[in-house]
């Protein structure tokens, strides 16, 4: 791999805003608690599930990323700013951008994304 864009990221749960995680917790646990009725309903629990468990990184393990890295978010995503900067602090090699719009920015704020990501894939490596 010779470069790696990542966009809305997180490396741990607790890096979910809380008004995102408290939703997904709750409903999690209820379908824990009420087992679910059905296949959809097994599948949301299942959904729901990855988001409350996963994933479990640490911030060595981002330390190993060895390919320029493009982190890249919205201004309003579901991931906590705060957690955004840890991850593009932790990748040696890695750009932060963060541009007008949420989780969704790539669709919300298309011309702007693409840009970013086209700038970031012509560029030549470390100036």
């Amino acid at each position: 791999m010779k470069k790696l864009i990542v966009n809305g990221a997180n490396i741990y749960p607790s890096g979910m805003k809380m008004k995102v995680k408290f939703p997904i917790f709750f409903h999690y646990f209820r379908l824990t608690l009420c087992p679910p009725k059905d296949k959809e309903q097994q599948r949301r629990k299942d959904f729901l599930g990855l988001m409350v468990k996963e994933p479990r990184l640490k911030k060595i393990d981002l330390w190993k990323i060895t390919a320029p890295t493009l982190v890249i978010v919205g201004d309003q995503d579901l991931i906590r700013e705060s957690h955004t900067r840890i991850i593009a602090e932790w990748i040696p090699d890695s750009k932060l951008v963060i541009l007008a719009g949420g989780h969704g920015v790539a669709r919300e704020n298309w011309k702007k994304f693409n840009q970013q990501v086209q700038n970031f894939i012509t560029e030549s490596g470390k100036e």
